[in-house]
C-alpha cells in the first residue's frame, strides 16, 4: 500500500461497528512501515492549521499514531501539542491526556517538559492530566511521584477541567501515605534543626 493509499484508508474510517478494527489495522501498519507516519504526522498539520477540533478525524488520526507506539509517533503527536492554541477545547486536551499514557515509561520525560508551560496553557493541562493518568493506572514510577506531588501543590484551576483529575490523584491512598511520609520526615527535620539550635544556645 502507498502512502496515499494509507492515507485514503485513514480519511474514510467512518462510525460504526468496524471503526476499532480499523484503527487498529491502521495502527499496526503505521508501526510496521515508518513511512506511513508522515502521513498521519501531515493530517495533523493540516487539523492544526485549519482549527479543525471538531473533526472525527483529527480524534480517529491521534489514536491511530498514539496507537502505533513508535518513539516516531510520540514525537510528532508532542510537536502537535506544543503548537496548539489556548483557544482548543478542553475535549481535545483530555483525549490527549487520556491517550498518551499508553506509552508508559518513555512518555514520563515529555509529560514533565509539558509541565513546564505556563499555568492554564493546553500544554500544561496535557502534561498534568497525562501525570495524573499514569498514576492513577498504576504506571507512574514512585520516584516520579514527588515530581506530580509538587505540581498539584500548586495547581490552580484551568479551563481544561484538569482539576478533576488532581481530586482523584489527591484522594488514592498511595499519593496520601507520601503526603504523610514527606510531612512526618518535614517535622524530624524541624525536630533536629530546634535541637541543634538548643544545643548553641546553652
Amino acid at each position: 500500500m502507498t502512502p496515499d493509499e494509507f492515507r485514503t484508508k485513514v480519511v474514510t474510517i467512518t462510525r460504526g461497528y468496524q471503526m476499532t478494527r480499523d484503527i487498529e489495522e491502521c495502527a499496526e501498519m503505521a508501526a510496521r512501515m515508518p513511512l506511513y507516519l508522515p502521513v498521519l504526522q501531515k493530517l495533523l498539520s493540516e487539523f492544526l492549521s485549519k482549527h479543525d477540533w471538531s473533526s472525527p478525524q483529527l480524534s480517529r488520526t491521534l489514536h491511530i499514531l498514539i496507537h502505533s507506539g513508535t518513539s516516531s509517533s510520540l514525537f510528532y503527536v508532542l510537536d502537535f501539542v506544543k503548537k496548539l492554541p489556548e483557544s482548543v477545547p478542553f475535549a481535545l486536551v483530555e483525549l490527549l491526556g487520556n491517550l498518551l499514557p499508553s506509552y508508559r515509561k518513555i512518555v514520563l520525560g515529555p509529560a514533565k517538559e509539558l509541565c513546564e508551560f505556563q499555568m492554564g496553557s493546553p500544554q500544561r493541562a496535557v502534561g498534568i492530566q497525562l501525570l495524573c493518568n499514569l498514576h492513577l493506572e498504576g504506571l507512574l514510577p514512585l520516584d516520579n511521584l514527588n515530581y506530580l506531588a509538587s505540581l498539584l501543590s500548586d495547581f490552580e484551576v484551568d479551563p481544561f477541567f484538569t482539576d478533576y483529575l488532581v481530586d482523584m490523584v489527591r484522594s488514592t491512598r498511595s499519593f496520601r501515605e507520601r503526603n504523610q511520609t514527606v510531612s512526618v520526615e518535614s517535622d524530624l527535620a524541624l525536630g533536629d534543626i530546634l535541637v541543634e539550635m538548643s544545643s548553641d544556645t546553652e
